[in-house]
């Protein structure tokens, strides 16, 4: 893979072209997200609206003021889930290899998310197949007093909602199979989580 990627930079130069190469799959890319409180930004995966690139691995340490949350809510969301699958994870804090809490691919819309805390990392990984446009969403500065409300027909998965009628239905919906636990007579999927 560097050799290829040494033989490109090399082509580029003796064509006289300007470019810029970024390698995702050398190191994972970073980028700090502040949001002032009570303000909103929005995050866009890598060259949306257009195809994402394969073997990406980027992350976005987003954080507010100290009494208040992140809240994120999808606009668009295609995120291929063919092969090894590409996906978006989140999780609270800033190490990216902890908290997590979250974790999506497919067509449909995710629901929306509440940290516990005001920081709050997304982490966008592909593989090296097919691939899709990718995700808009918005990362809001809320209130640290703000709470998840799930509806009486929701299920509360700690940091977002899903249908009620998810709930022991054999399938992992909440991030770790919590929907699928204590599911008593019915048949749960916590073999599979």
């Amino acid at each position: 893979m560097r050799r290829r990627r040494r033989a490109t930079e090399m082509l580029l130069a003796a064509l006289s072209i300007v470019a810029v190469v970024i390698s995702f799959s050398d190191a994972q890319e970073i980028q700090n997200v502040t949001i002032a409180g009570n303000a909103s930004t929005r995050i866009i995966s890598p060259n949306f609206p257009f195809t994402y690139p394969n073997n990406a691995d980027k992350t976005w340490i987003v954080s507010t003021e100290e009494d208040h949350k992140i809240a994120i809510t999808f606009f668009q969301f295609r995120v291929d889930t063919n092969f090894d699958g590409d996906f978006l994870q989140i999780g609270d804090g800033t190490n990216v290899t902890a908290n997590q809490f979250f974790e999506e691919n497919g067509f449909t819309l995710p629901p929306n998310l509440l940290s516990n805390g005001n920081e709050m990392w997304m982490r966008f990984i592909t593989d090296d197949r097919l691939a899709d446009s990718g995700f808009v969403l918005a990362a809001a500065s809320v209130p640290s007093t703000e709470m998840l409300a799930c509806s009486r027909t929701e299920l509360d998965c700690g940091h977002y909602c899903i249908r009620g009628t998810l709930q022991c239905d054999r399938e992992a919906d909440c991030f770790g199979g919590t929907d699928e636990l204590n599911c008593g007579n019915k048949e749960s999927a916590n073999e599979n989580v």
